[in-house]
């Protein structure tokens, strides 16, 4: 059967229409799927920079006995020591090396502004780690992270901030004051009975006006955690701050990292 050039014309337009259509969408798709790529590798980084200063807090301030102890002079508690059993820790968790030789990706800034300063906040409080005659040092958990996250954030340039905030209710750093998203992870989200215990949140929102990345991690109370934070909730502990009446693996704050994408 003879096919007009009209019907012919019409049949082109309409394979030019659904090649031009299954392109695009395959284009969607694509950069859809690219997209999950790279927030799957965003989420990655964040967490192993998680993991590297967990094991630095471990290392620089996990042995309180030894660092209050009055009658010990120098503890041995360096910068170098930190990070190097810091480094070891995080290699026997991931199987990798926290720093790749020849990279120079946002991310390999952070590792290296995170090791800068995680040093420089342990050489610098060598004068108490190992002032004798003294008992509670106050070089605590809690201090390290808030100092650690300072000088990261300065290093960092208005690129990646990051700092440990809790609920309302726990704190006791002004710095830590969760802003109206923090708040409302912590509530909404980790304190929801249907929320994976331990698993972090990410959202892409504002943050000072600017577009950014979200991340948060939560923390919970830890045995070493509940001398200072545990019961007789209303007591004074040995910082000179009152109990909150915590209890073992309950929620206790959160690390919140701004990833600025503009």
């Amino acid at each position: 059967m003879a096919v007009s050039d009209g019907t012919m014309k019409r049949w082109n337009i309409l394979q030019l229409i659904a090649l031009i259509t299954s392109t695009a969408l395959l284009s969607i798709g694509n950069s859809h799927a690219s997209a999950q790529q790279d927030e799957a590798r965003l989420i990655a980084n964040l967490e192993e920079l998680m993991i590297f200063l967990s094991a630095a807090q471990s290392a620089a301030t996990g042995n309180q006995d030894l660092i209050n102890d009055p009658e010990l002079g120098d503890k041995g508690i360096t910068g170098k020591m930190v990070i190097t059993e810091a480094l070891n820790n995080y290699k026997e968790k991931t199987g990798g090396r926290f720093l790749t030789p020849g990279s120079n990706d946002l991310f390999y800034q952070a590792r290296k502004a995170m090791l800068s300063a995680v040093k420089s906040v342990v050489d610098e409080a060598q004068p108490v780690i190992n002032a004798k005659g003294v008992g509670f040092k106050g070089f605590i958990p809690a201090v390290f992270r808030s100092q650690v996250s300072i000088k990261f954030s300065d290093k960092m340039a208005g690129k990646i901030t990051f700092k440990a905030t809790a609920p309302n209710q726990l704190l006791r750093n002004k710095y830590h004051v969760p802003d109206s998203w923090e708040a409302n992870v912590l509530t909404s989200v980790f304190e929801s009975a249907t929320h994976s215990k331990g698993e972090s949140y990410t959202e892409r929102s504002q943050h000072n006006g600017k577009n950014a990345y979200r991340y948060m991690k939560p923390m919970y109370y830890k045995p070493g955690c509940l001398s200072c934070h545990g019961n007789p909730k209303g007591s004074i502990d040995i910082t000179g701050g009152k109990r909150e009446g915590g209890k073992l693996g309950q929620l206790a704050g959160a690390m919140s990292f701004v990833i600025y994408t503009e």
